[in-house]
């Protein structure tokens, strides 16, 4: 787990609040990140903040590599950051979301050409995401998101506010298929493999096509994900908020919408000792009581903020 602790002194945050700032990202045992690979980003003066989960294409077989040895999940995610980088702070949360997505297209289709398709969400790289943009003067937060990432703030007078998972259904229904699948094998190790071929390169690129920009939005370069996307304006004042990727939150029974859960989750963060205490609190969560969990401890990413 890679992990970083800064402040961010007089940041926008409630109209003008240190910002301390810790951030995680904690990598799947199968999976290699390059160095300076991060899933979460805030900008230098605070006013934004980001989580994205990258997700790459083909989902069976060899992967296309991009230049630098990334994935597309991890390409998808390290353009959103560098769209979030070079963002003014006066710019519209939505127009920095809409550029990042943009570029998402245009490098895939740079890079893959013709394999690719606009309007075919089962062949693109992309990404769930959250993005914050603290405003100073109007003494609001302002928080755009699509998917499964989380995002959890506990307002100045203790309310327990949870967005996100938005695909739950989505997520539910391509787990019953492939579990349906897997069952039909009836532990044959060879049916059970090509049970699962069948899974990743028929199954669910359909359920993809399916629910993908129609139910819900992530950013993959495809044209409308404004139209599906969710958007909130915070104008309470915000004693601290906590951004998630699916990896690191509570199973899908729950799906992240229990208070209590969360409360005690962003108090860990907050006074037991950071990432190094919550997310092992995490993981208990996550492996207690589950049978079909394909990833024993999957990738995850957080930013915690605090106003002091």
């Amino acid at each position: 787990m890679r992990t970083a602790c800064f402040t961010i002194k007089n940041g926008p945050m409630n109209g003008g609040y240190d910002m301390r700032i810790l951030a995680m990202h904690d990598f799947a045992d199968d999976c290699l990140h390059p160095e300076d690979d991060n899933a979460w980003f805030v900008s230098e003066q605070g006013v934004f903040a980001l989580v994205a989960d990258g997700c790459s294409e083909p989902y069976f077989g060899k992967q296309f590599m991009y230049p630098g040895g990334l994935t597309g999940g991890q390409k998808v995610v390290r353009t959103i950051r560098q769209a979030f980088s070079s963002a003014n702070p006066e710019d519209d949360l939505g127009d920095v979301v809409i550029r990042a997505n943009e570029e998402i297209w245009n490098i895939q289709q740079k890079h893959r050409g013709n394999e690719v398709h606009r309007d075919d969400p089962a062949t693109l790289a992309n990404a769930s995401f959250s993005c914050l943009k603290f405003d100073r003067k109007a003494r609001i937060m302002e928080v755009i998101w699509g998917a499964d990432v989380f995002t959890i703030w506990v307002t100045r007078s203790g309310k327990v506010n949870i967005v996100g998972g938005d695909n739950r259904d989505a997520e539910m229904e391509r787990e019953r298929r492939y579990v349906e699948l897997v069952a039909d094998a009836h532990s044959d190790h060879e049916k059970e493999k090509a049970a699962q071929k069948r899974y990743w390169l028929e199954e669910f690129p359909r359920l993809k096509r399916k629910h993908d920009n129609v139910e819900y939005s992530i950013l993959n370069g495809s044209l409308d994900v404004a139209t599906h996307w969710h958007r909130e304006v915070v104008k309470e004042p915000i004693d601290f908020i906590v951004v998630v990727s699916d990896g690191a939150w509570i199973p899908m029974e729950d799906w992240g919408k229990n208070p209590v859960k969360a409360k005690y989750f962003v108090q860990l963060l907050k006074n037991g000792g950071g990432w190094d205490s919550a997310l092992p609190w995490i993981r208990e969560q996550q492996n207690h009581g589950l049978t079909n969990q394909r990833v024993k401890r999957p990738e995850a990413a957080g930013l915690a903020i605090f106003a002091e």
